[in-house]
């Protein structure tokens, strides 16, 4: 019993050392990922343990989700590692198992939280110290995107953390520095990225907390505001938002022969999302593949004289995901996020559940203007933090708990 017990510790350890170690080497992370998964395995959770409650739901869903990916991909001859990413709602499946027999205290979680921000803005100071670092800052990441929806969605939880601890009188100032100090850096290392689309999934996170607190939000969110306003205006993002409706104004839908010039990001948004419905349109249930979807794309860019860089994605996960594999993947994908919406809403009284809502919208928000699925570090991260929330939100708990 001693050694289960221990394991189980080491597990829960783990899986935040795990979404710490993702601002600060995500090679590491992947490591410390895979000890998770193992743990998750000793001993084997009892599938009852979930498909008994609530949860079975998003189980199915997740099941149905990655094995429909797998058969289209299958049938358009396709390398399976084109889906890498998807499979992980399955392949990462028995770590909701395994943190839902114990009961993780909301306070670790939030200084984790913290942590990663706080280590974060370390390899800030030091990738510019010592490693003369310039362009738009990439942080832990592959891209500037990731690490900006990355940090936005922490930043969001720590504001989250000191609206619900605001009525308690144990709350002291030091609480209050240390969370503020989290969110004015979270929003610098943001502003370093000049990622603007990362300020959608951000608001979608404010309406949340809004709908939750009420009342109770307003003067925290306006701190928060107060803080992000002047890092905006001294930073790189501030040109880049300046002149998004301009380049809009000057694009023409219809000829876009232009895109190399000032409109260049947006133009490209918008023929990805045209590009996209146009293949769900013709290929309803089969999508185009994924091997050949930037190929394609390319083609289709030459024939029409279009200069705009070829994507390997849509930019919107939706998109992305009925263009390339159909519209039943994508119907079971929406349905998984319902359910996620269903279960937390349900059970929005319970803290870990907040969380999940917020990270939840936060991550559609950012799914809208990327392809979340075509990175890693953040397909696993948002799954990861949806799996430590629905393992909290069940009706019982073991004694276990740290």
């Amino acid at each position: 019993m001693k050694i289960t017990n221990t394991s189980n510790n080491i597990l829960i350890f783990s899986t935040f050392l795990f979404l710490i170690f993702n601002f600060i080497n995500r090679e590491i992370a992947n490591f410390i990922l895979l000890l998770v998964l193992l743990l998750s395995f000793y001993p084997f959770p009892k599938v009852n343990l979930i498909l008994n409650y609530d949860h079975f739901k998003f189980v199915y869903a997740s099941i149905l989700f990655v094995l429909s990916i797998i058969i289209i991909n299958n049938l358009s001859n396709d390398n399976i590692s084109e889906i890498d990413n998807h499979s992980r709602y399955l392949l990462l499946l028995p770590i909701l198992l395994a943190l839902s027999k114990y009961k993780i205290s909301s306070d670790f979680f939030f200084m984790t939280v913290l942590a990663s921000v706080y280590f974060s803005f370390f390899l800030y100071i030091y990738d510019n110290t010592f490693l003369n670092y310039e362009g738009r800052y990439l942080g832990s990441s592959s891209t500037s995107i990731t690490f900006a929806n990355l940090i936005i969605t922490f930043n969001i939880l720590i504001l989250l953390e000191i609206i619900d601890k605001a009525d308690d009188e144990s709350t002291d100032m030091a609480f209050y520095i240390s969370r503020y100090a989290g969110i004015i850096l979270s929003f610098y290392l943001w502003s370093e990225t000049e990622t603007r689309g990362s300020l959608i999934g951000y608001i979608f996170g404010l309406i949340c907390i809004i709908i939750l607190y009420t009342r109770k939000s307003s003067k925290y969110i306006l701190f928060a505001i107060l803080f992000l306003v002047p890092i905006i205006m001294s930073s790189g993002v501030y040109d880049r938002i300046k002149n998004t409706y301009s380049s809009i104004q000057s694009i023409d839908t219809s000829k876009m022969e232009d895109s190399i010039e000032f409109n260049t990001s947006e133009n490209e948004r918008i023929y990805y999302f045209k590009f996209a419905i146009e293949k769900i349109l013709k290929h309803p249930l089969s999508g185009i593949g994924s091997g050949n979807y930037e190929m394609t794309m390319r083609n289709d860019l030459k024939k029409e004289g279009i200069a705009i860089n070829a994507r390997s994605h849509a930019h919107n996960d939706f998109l992305d995901i009925g263009s390339k594999f159909g519209l039943i993947p994508l119907v079971f994908f929406i349905t998984m996020l319902m359910y996620l919406f269903y279960s937390f809403a349900k059970h929005r009284n319970n803290l870990f559940a907040r969380v999940g809502l917020i990270v939840l919208f936060s991550n559609i928000g950012f799914m809208l203007t990327q392809s979340q699925f075509a990175h890693h570090q953040a397909t696993v991260i948002f799954i990861i933090l949806m799996y430590i929330c629905l393992s909290q939100i069940r009706r019982h708990f073991e004694i276990n708990s740290i």
